[in-house]
Protein backbone atom coordinates (compact mmCIF):
# COMPACT_ATOMS: atom_id res chain seq x y z
CA UNK A 1 0.00 0.00 0.00
CA UNK A 2 1.29 3.56 -0.49
CA UNK A 3 2.19 4.62 2.97
CA UNK A 4 0.40 8.04 1.91
CA UNK A 5 -3.19 6.10 1.80
CA UNK A 6 -4.27 6.37 5.88
CA UNK A 7 -4.72 2.76 6.55
CA UNK A 8 -2.85 0.67 8.93
CA UNK A 9 -4.22 -2.91 8.51
CA UNK A 10 -6.40 -4.86 6.21
CA UNK A 11 -9.48 -4.45 8.75
CA UNK A 12 -9.30 -0.76 7.87
CA UNK A 13 -8.67 -1.91 4.31
CA UNK A 14 -12.36 -3.75 4.11
CA UNK A 15 -13.84 -0.23 5.98
CA UNK A 16 -12.27 2.05 4.22
CA UNK A 17 -12.81 0.41 0.62
CA UNK A 18 -16.77 -0.18 2.01
CA UNK A 19 -16.93 4.03 2.24
CA UNK A 20 -14.35 5.01 -0.46
CA UNK A 21 -13.32 4.34 -3.81
CA UNK A 22 -10.16 2.30 -3.97
CA UNK A 23 -8.47 0.81 -6.63
CA UNK A 24 -4.97 -1.67 -6.58
CA UNK A 25 -2.49 -2.49 -8.73
CA UNK A 26 -1.53 -6.34 -10.17
CA UNK A 27 0.58 -7.81 -12.40
CA UNK A 28 -2.23 -8.21 -14.79
CA UNK A 29 -5.50 -10.03 -15.74
CA UNK A 30 -5.75 -13.55 -14.41
CA UNK A 31 -2.00 -13.62 -12.58
CA UNK A 32 -2.10 -15.41 -8.92
CA UNK A 33 -1.91 -11.55 -7.69
CA UNK A 34 -5.02 -9.86 -9.55
CA UNK A 35 -7.48 -13.16 -8.69
CA UNK A 36 -5.80 -13.17 -5.13
CA UNK A 37 -7.09 -9.70 -4.62
CA UNK A 38 -10.54 -11.17 -6.21
CA UNK A 39 -10.85 -13.70 -3.59
CA UNK A 40 -10.68 -11.13 -1.39
CA UNK A 41 -12.94 -8.76 -2.43
CA UNK A 42 -15.69 -11.51 -2.67
CA UNK A 43 -14.56 -12.76 1.13
CA UNK A 44 -14.95 -9.19 2.24
CA UNK A 45 -17.90 -8.10 0.29
CA UNK A 46 -15.48 -5.01 -1.05
CA UNK A 47 -15.63 -3.56 -4.39
CA UNK A 48 -12.35 -2.29 -4.91
CA UNK A 49 -10.90 -1.28 -8.89
CA UNK A 50 -8.48 -3.86 -10.56
CA UNK A 51 -6.20 -1.79 -12.94
CA UNK A 52 -3.99 -4.31 -14.24
CA UNK A 53 0.01 -3.48 -15.03
CA UNK A 54 2.72 -5.22 -16.27
CA UNK A 55 4.33 -7.27 -13.71
CA UNK A 56 7.53 -5.12 -12.44
CA UNK A 57 5.10 -1.66 -13.13
CA UNK A 58 2.65 -2.60 -10.49
CA UNK A 59 4.79 -2.00 -8.00
CA UNK A 60 5.66 1.39 -9.16
CA UNK A 61 2.28 2.43 -9.81
CA UNK A 62 1.48 2.02 -5.86
CA UNK A 63 5.16 3.79 -5.26
CA UNK A 64 4.21 6.67 -7.15
CA UNK A 65 0.55 7.17 -5.86
CA UNK A 66 -1.34 5.71 -9.22
CA UNK A 67 -3.34 3.17 -7.65
CA UNK A 68 -3.39 3.08 -3.11
CA UNK A 69 -2.80 -0.72 -3.29
CA UNK A 70 -0.99 -3.61 -5.04
CA UNK A 71 -1.74 -7.11 -4.95
CA UNK A 72 2.17 -8.72 -5.68
CA UNK A 73 4.44 -11.01 -5.27
CA UNK A 74 6.75 -10.99 -2.77
CA UNK A 75 10.27 -10.35 -4.98
CA UNK A 76 9.10 -6.70 -6.24
CA UNK A 77 7.63 -5.54 -3.21
CA UNK A 78 10.06 -6.42 0.05
CA UNK A 79 12.49 -4.16 -1.03
CA UNK A 80 10.22 -1.30 -1.36
CA UNK A 81 8.76 -2.10 2.01
CA UNK A 82 11.92 -2.39 3.22
CA UNK A 83 12.62 1.34 2.01
CA UNK A 84 9.78 2.67 3.03
CA UNK A 85 8.12 3.09 0.17
CA UNK A 86 5.25 0.61 0.63
CA UNK A 87 3.75 -0.47 3.72
CA UNK A 88 2.40 -4.37 3.79
CA UNK A 89 -0.69 -4.93 5.51
CA UNK A 90 -1.31 -8.82 4.96
CA UNK A 91 0.33 -11.89 2.98
CA UNK A 92 -2.07 -14.09 1.13
CA UNK A 93 -0.25 -17.37 2.00
CA UNK A 94 -1.42 -19.24 4.78
CA UNK A 95 1.68 -18.62 7.31
CA UNK A 96 3.40 -15.43 7.49
CA UNK A 97 6.86 -14.63 5.25
CA UNK A 98 10.03 -15.06 6.73
CA UNK A 99 10.95 -11.62 5.13
CA UNK A 100 8.41 -9.96 5.95
CA UNK A 101 7.95 -11.55 9.41
CA UNK A 102 5.69 -8.83 10.93
CA UNK A 103 2.83 -8.92 8.34
CA UNK A 104 0.16 -10.88 8.90
CA UNK A 105 -1.04 -13.86 6.82
CA UNK A 106 -4.60 -13.05 5.45
CA UNK A 107 -5.49 -16.38 6.85
CA UNK A 108 -4.54 -15.19 10.51
CA UNK A 109 -7.16 -12.03 9.75
CA UNK A 110 -9.87 -14.22 9.18
CA UNK A 111 -10.00 -15.11 5.97
CA UNK A 112 -10.13 -18.75 6.13
CA UNK A 113 -8.82 -21.22 2.98
CA UNK A 114 -6.32 -18.43 2.10
CA UNK A 115 -2.86 -19.84 0.96
CA UNK A 116 -2.66 -18.04 -1.91
CA UNK A 117 1.22 -17.91 -3.64
CA UNK A 118 2.35 -17.75 -7.08
CA UNK A 119 4.20 -21.04 -8.03
CA UNK A 120 5.93 -22.19 -10.95
CA UNK A 121 6.04 -26.53 -11.98
CA UNK A 122 7.49 -28.35 -14.38
CA UNK A 123 5.33 -30.07 -17.07
CA UNK A 124 6.07 -32.39 -20.03
CA UNK A 125 4.39 -33.16 -23.46
CA UNK A 126 1.31 -35.77 -23.01
CA UNK A 127 2.51 -38.86 -23.66
CA UNK A 128 6.30 -39.24 -22.70
CA UNK A 129 6.95 -42.17 -21.04
CA UNK A 130 6.58 -42.11 -17.37
CA UNK A 131 9.91 -43.04 -16.50
CA UNK A 132 11.20 -40.31 -17.83
CA UNK A 133 8.83 -38.56 -16.32
CA UNK A 134 9.74 -39.95 -12.94
CA UNK A 135 13.70 -39.09 -13.88
CA UNK A 136 12.85 -35.62 -14.31
CA UNK A 137 10.85 -35.40 -11.49
CA UNK A 138 14.17 -36.42 -9.59
CA UNK A 139 16.09 -34.56 -11.17
CA UNK A 140 14.43 -31.61 -10.65
CA UNK A 141 13.83 -31.80 -6.82
CA UNK A 142 17.36 -33.06 -6.46
CA UNK A 143 18.84 -29.43 -7.86
CA UNK A 144 15.47 -27.27 -6.01
CA UNK A 145 17.07 -29.25 -2.65
CA UNK A 146 20.58 -27.55 -3.66
CA UNK A 147 22.01 -24.99 -1.03
CA UNK A 148 22.10 -22.44 -3.44
CA UNK A 149 18.59 -22.58 -5.28
CA UNK A 150 17.22 -23.01 -1.34
CA UNK A 151 18.91 -19.32 -0.64
CA UNK A 152 18.21 -17.93 -3.95
CA UNK A 153 14.76 -18.66 -3.08
CA UNK A 154 14.79 -17.34 0.24
CA UNK A 155 16.26 -13.84 -0.91
CA UNK A 156 13.16 -13.48 -2.89
CA UNK A 157 11.00 -14.81 -0.50
CA UNK A 158 10.41 -18.19 -2.13
CA UNK A 159 10.43 -21.65 -1.61
CA UNK A 160 10.73 -24.67 -3.21
CA UNK A 161 8.05 -27.79 -2.09
CA UNK A 162 9.88 -31.17 -3.78
CA UNK A 163 6.97 -33.49 -4.11
CA UNK A 164 6.41 -36.64 -6.36
CA UNK A 165 4.21 -36.45 -9.74
CA UNK A 166 1.87 -38.21 -8.36
CA UNK A 167 1.24 -35.22 -5.74
CA UNK A 168 2.09 -32.66 -8.17
CA UNK A 169 -0.97 -33.88 -9.80
CA UNK A 170 -2.97 -33.97 -6.92
CA UNK A 171 -2.34 -29.99 -6.35
CA UNK A 172 -3.48 -29.16 -9.72
CA UNK A 173 -6.64 -30.71 -9.29
CA UNK A 174 -6.61 -28.86 -6.34
CA UNK A 175 -5.94 -25.33 -7.73
CA UNK A 176 -7.46 -25.49 -11.13
CA UNK A 177 -10.96 -25.36 -9.89
CA UNK A 178 -10.41 -22.82 -6.72
CA UNK A 179 -9.35 -20.70 -9.65
CA UNK A 180 -11.65 -21.43 -11.92
CA UNK A 181 -14.29 -20.29 -9.46
CA UNK A 182 -12.27 -17.15 -9.02
CA UNK A 183 -12.27 -16.05 -12.61
CA UNK A 184 -16.33 -17.18 -12.67
CA UNK A 185 -16.97 -15.23 -9.71
CA UNK A 186 -14.92 -11.94 -10.18
CA UNK A 187 -15.88 -11.80 -14.39
CA UNK A 188 -11.77 -11.81 -15.00
CA UNK A 189 -11.38 -12.27 -18.63
CA UNK A 190 -8.40 -11.82 -20.65
CA UNK A 191 -8.04 -8.91 -23.21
Amino acid sequence: MNPTVDIKNLTELVEAAKKTPLNYASSGIGTTTHLSMERLKTAAKIDIVHVPYQPAAAINAVVAGHTQIASTSMPPAVPMIKAGKLKAIAVTSATRSPLLPDVPSITELGYKEFDDYTWFGFFAPAGTPPEVINKLNAAINRAMASSEVVDRFAQLGMASTPNTVAEFGSFLKAEVPKWAAVVKSSGAKAD
